[in-house]
């Protein structure tokens, strides 16, 4: 605030009054003067307050966290939902983080070198790096991270959570540490305290990928020794764009900026992040102006959702897929697998079923997925004529073919679309298939165990590349490939595919290869991406929409206008 000086009488101001009676006069003049003295001051100020700068509006976002009460969790070594990861992304970071684009970019290291076997990455801290209080970080804390997140991988698991061996399982040690057999990874070593080195058993070409996950992230070692394990999250502070303000638990938390950020610090002044658990209230909240934006806009919402404006949406990172058992018949025949899939029409289902709440697919890797193929050469396309002859060369009788059952979880695939194949199938095929909605934990056990017919998956990523989905999911012989499909080419070149470091184009080519076989093979028959969908109030600028959902370009570029 600004002061001004006053001199007290302002000499440009005099009195004369003249009324009968001394005593009188002088009273009436004493009483002129007070008036116009408190009327001179009063001038003066008002124009020394016309001069003031107004105060700078504060700078808030109100960003819901939809569909908890709570979060389950903010330690980053054991968050794996999506709502957690949206806490820590904020307050923590790794060395390398996903940008906008899900292109790997520098984030604590500001840069790395790989070894020319592509076993060996140097990476670089900037000297100024600092944790949110200003301690400062070194390539002894990174270790002692990563080697924390390892050891908490049995408590992750418990949780229902990738831990730590899953993203750093090819650092030599990695799975010692997470046994309990050691309390640090061989092939972790610190150079100097600004340079570290990680070793790897084989040059994974996904390496980078993996320590973009919450699970490589910076925590600080004596916050942890001070508080303990159970407590120090209610202090958390990290490497990341912002801290945490505070965390009244069943309510709300906050973030404050952390002004030791290594990149460019963030105008916001304060993020506040409320719980609601209903999608349907945090919209209303949003068309009421208590929230800036809000998402997870589906169901009954999504159809006037999608006509208003400052509307968002996006295929996200994921697909929703038909898994046939190739070990059981009628799906251990190729031609009655293409046959089912060849019958079943993806874009009548995400528009008259599903209303467009889904992204039609006819990929298995998702669109923003690093190797996305728009238009594989050779998947199986809607042909009812084809789906026929193909089916009549196994079961020349459809009715003697096998009884086929689609078993599905309920809260992964909605009734409507369950009876939109049906009716698919015994329209084109002259088939019944029977449905049989389970509840969701009852359907994982059994779906895990390869003991369904005909199921469905709801595939996310744990790492925007390829090789969590086609390696993990449709390789001979890993756990996850629950469909039991076997192919030894589509084995070859996910092998060569995932150990190709030194070359993206190469790399997406045999991924892109791999998953033209598989789709002709019906190994997995995609339906759908579903859609990320968002509010975000016009006033709101530098968050952008993506496939792995909301996030700034640059924290710095994040501002709340007047509204």
């Amino acid at each position: 605030m600004h002061y001004c000086a006053v001199s007290y009488p302002p000499a440009s101001i005099q009195t004369q009054v003249s009324y009968p009676g001394a005593c009188a006069s002088s009273n009436w003049g004493k009483m002129g003067f007070l008036l116009l003295l408190l009327l001179a001051v009063l001038l003066v100020v008002s124009g020394c307050d016309q001069n003031e700068p107004p105060q700078r509006q504060k700078h808030v976002l109100v960003w819901p966290n939809v569909g908890v009460t709570d979060l389950p969790q903010l330690d980053p070594a054991l968050s794996s939902d999506n709502n957690s990861v949206q806490a820590v992304q904020l307050i923590f970071s790794g060395l390398v983080k996903l940008n906008a684009q899900l292109q790997i970019v520098p984030a604590a290291a500001y840069s790395w070198q790989v070894s020319p076997d592509g076993k060996t990455y140097t990476f670089y801290l900037p000297a100024q790096l600092q944790f949110a209080d200003g301690t400062p970080v070194t390539s002894q804390d990174v270790m002692y991270s990563l080697d924390r997140s390892l050891q908490m991988t049995a408590k992750a698991a418990q949780e229902g959570g990738d831990g730590g061996l899953f993203y750093l399982r090819h650092i030599p040690g990695a799975a010692d540490v997470a046994a309990g057999r050691t309390s640090a990874a061989r092939g972790l070593k610190a150079i100097d305290a600004h340079t570290l080195q990680i070793q790897l058993d084989a040059p994974i070409a996904y390496f980078l990928a993996d320590l973009a996950a919450p699970q490589a992230s910076i925590v600080p070692q004596k916050l942890i020794q001070k508080y303990g394990e159970q407590k120090w999250v209610d202090h958390a502070l990290g490497t990341g764009p912002f801290l945490l303000g505070r965390w009244t638990h069943g309510v709300r938390m906050t973030f404050l900026p952390n002004t030791f950020y290594y990149g460019d610090k963030p105008v916001l002044d304060e993020i506040d992040m409320p719980f609601i658990q209903d999608a349907h209230a945090a919209l209303l909240s949003y068309r009421a102006g208590q929230y800036d934006l809000t998402w997870g806009i589906e169901g009954p919402d999504y159809p006037q959702a999608r006509t208003e404006k400052n509307f968002h949406e996006m295929p996200l990172l994921g697909t929703d897929a038909l898994v046939p058992n190739t070990t059981m018949e009628p799906f251990n025949h190729l031609e009655v697998r293409q046959a089912f899939a060849e019958a079943v029409d993806p874009k009548v289902l995400a528009h008259q079923v599903m209303g467009d709440s889904v992204a039609a697919s006819t990929t298995i890797v998702p669109p923003g997925m690093p190797g996305y193929a728009a238009s594989p050469a050779h998947g199986l396309a809607v042909n009812a004529q084809e789906a026929r002859k193909l089916l009549g060369s196994v079961y020349p009788d459809a009715s003697i073919m096998p009884a086929v059952t689609l078993t599905y979880p309920t809260n992964g695939l909605p009734q409507a679309e369950a009876q939109a194949m049906q009716a698919m199938w015994q329209q084109v095929l002259g088939v019944h298939v029977g449905l049989a909605p389970v509840e969701p934990s009852t359907y994982q056990r059994e779906f895990a165990a390869g003991h369904l017919q005909l199921g469905v998956v709801n595939w996310t990523p744990e790492l925007a590349d390829p090789w969590d989905l086609l390696t993990m999911r449709l390789h001979s012989g890993a756990p996850e490939n629950v469909g039991g499909w076997q192919s030894s080419q589509f084995d070859q070149w996910v092998d060569q595919a995932d150990l190709l470091f030194n070359d993206p184009a190469q790399r997406a080519m045999l991924y892109q290869q791999a998953e033209q076989l598989a789709l002709s093979d019906a190994a997995w028959i995609p339906l759908d991406h579903p859609k990320y969908t968002a509010f975000i109030a016009p006033y709101v600028h530098g968050l952008v929409v993506t496939p792995v959902g909301l996030m700034p370009s640059d924290w710095a570029q994040v501002t709340v206008g007047k509204h």
